[in-house]
């Protein structure tokens, strides 16, 4: 069987693809993630086969987003999803796309959440189809209502019934969220999504990095691009100093991009690496704070920690606020300050019904679908 995942660029769309593309191609299928070419290296160290495929210019980038500085929330997807990635992203990934789909001849395509081309190609060609939400199921049920509308426009060149909205409803879909976070978010009609385990089994990848000490263990990340983001890398002293006020050993972790001899005081308590696998880190932490990416967010999640969320941008701002609705943890104020991030770490290392509510949610998650029976479930669709 041949399968195309499609990816717009970004590690937090991509990388929710891959555990889904390593287990179908491990059982003998041809597999192709197709992407922007930034992303070949991510496929690539995965052990896939990767076509390329343009995206938007950074002229068209400020054109859509040079009036709406500030903007977030649905104000922000309000604009993004359909002018940007139901819009022009989609007509600049068509051309390459197309020569992928009629040269692959897929008898699947999987696409994550935003990326709108490849779900356009295979209602084109009768392809059956499937999405991975990148997303929380609220923010999905939000960005859905946006896609609507431009999606009429590129269905009615090829079937005039189509309408976007119900397409994207009656998508199978696959999320590793679980029902509790999510709350009462909209699912399609008969059409839950699979809520798939996130998988923290397996090998400890090799690190020299080893917990000190018998005090809690505080990991602070912020994901692997924040320090190449204008303007964000700013969090990374104020947590240092936010940190210094605990009574904890802490890890934190500023990404490949970041050049740690710029940071001007590091804490006594503190030991700050560029990358250090999560994996590694988990077993020995007692509090995660983070930015609320899906990806950090889900892990510490699925490892039962109890979490302080400073959210930078994009969706994080709704995973924090439904991490403090479910009683997961804190989520810090804007502008972010290190004595609230102090504070809030306290309050939460001293929390037993956080802590609690943070064990159940990792017994929620490990009750969830595997990846290998998620496999079987779209080798079925095709």
């Amino acid at each position: 069987m041949r399968i195309l995942f499609t990816s717009t660029q970004g590690e937090g769309h991509i990388r929710p693809l891959l555990p889904y593309a390593k287990a179908l191609a491990a059982r003998g299928h041809d597999v192709l993630v197709a992407a922007p070419e930034v992303c070949a290296p991510i496929v690539a160290k995965a052990g896939l086969n990767f076509a390329p495929f343009d995206k938007m210019t950074p002229e068209q980038f400020h054109e859509i987003w040079a009036p709406h500085q500030g903007v977030r929330g649905d104000d922000m997807l309000a604009i993004g999803i359909p002018q940007m990635f139901a819009g022009m992203t989609v007509r600049m990934t068509m051309p390459k796309l197309r020569e992928t789909v009629l040269s692959f001849r897929p008898d699947l395509i999987v696409r994550e959440s935003v990326e709108y081309a490849g779900l356009v190609l295979a209602r084109e060609f009768g392809i059956p189809h499937a999405r991975v939400n990148v997303h929380n199921c609220g923010m999905e049920e939000t960005i859905n209502g946006f896609s609507g509308a431009p999606l009429d426009n590129f269905f009615a060149a090829f079937d005039h019934d189509a309408r976007g909205e119900d397409v994207v409803w009656n998508e199978p879909t696959f999320t590793v969220f679980p029902t509790s976070f999510d709350g009462d978010a909209r699912e399609g009609e008969g059409n839950p999504p699979v809520r798939v385990r996130t998988d923290l089994a397996g090998d400890i990848p090799e690190t020299d990095w080893r917990p000190k000490g018998d005090r809690p263990l505080v990991y602070v990340t912020f994901g692997t691009v924040a320090a190449g983001l204008a303007g964000k890398g700013a969090i990374f002293p104020i947590a240092l100093e936010a940190v210094a006020g605990v009574d904890a050993e802490v890890l934190m972790t500023v990404g490949p991009d970041f050049d740690i001899s710029d940071l001007a005081a590091i804490p006594d308590n503190t030991v700050v690496r560029n990358f250090v696998p999560q994996a590694a880190v988990f077993p020995h932490a007692s509090l995660m704070m983070c930015h609320g990416g899906s990806g950090s967010l889900m892990g510490g999640l699925a490892a039962g920690l109890p979490l302080v969320v400073a959210p930078l941008f994009a969706d994080q701002f709704d995973n924090a606020a439904r991490v403090e609705a479910a009683g997961l943890g804190l989520a810090a104020s804007e502008p972010q300050s290190a004595e609230e991030m102090s504070t809030l770490m306290r309050r939460v290392l001293g929390s037993d019904e956080i802590a609690e509510a943070s064990r159940k949610i990792a017994v929620e998650i490990a009750s969830q679908v595997a990846i290998e029976d998620a496999a079987t479930r779209l080798e079925r669709l095709a």
